[in-house]
């Protein structure tokens, strides 16, 4: 039953990874950014830019972090904190792969 919740608490926490990810994506274009930088500057087509809004990702890191501190002052760390390190992995990938975080623009 131990490792029901453990699986279980894992996989809220990717489902909350890969939210915090997908939803601090849309502040960049939204005009709400706390982090207003772009990276990886692309020209797909002479008509527009495509560019990456890191913001998803800094506040996914950051809950990252919040995550690790907590575990290790419960002194967790060498049990779940390599299961948090997959899954915050894994909810990087999927965010990624999902494109969370590119904007296209049309230079016209």
């Amino acid at each position: 039953m131990k490792t029901f919740f453990f699986i279980l608490g894992q996989l809220i926490l990717f489902g909350l990874f890969t939210a915090v990810f997908f939803f601090g994506s849309f502040l960049g274009p939204l005009h709400r950014d706390p982090f207003p930088m772009r990276w990886f500057l692309t020209h797909p087509t002479p008509m527009t830019i495509r560019y990456f809004v890191p913001t998803g990702l800094i506040l996914m890191s950051g809950l990252y972090c919040l995550v690790f501190l907590v575990e290790a002052a419960a002194r967790k760390v060498r049990t779940a904190g390599l299961w948090t390190t997959i899954v915050y992995v894994l909810a990087f990938l999927v965010g990624l792969l999902g494109k969370f975080g590119f904007a296209t623009h049309d230079l016209r």
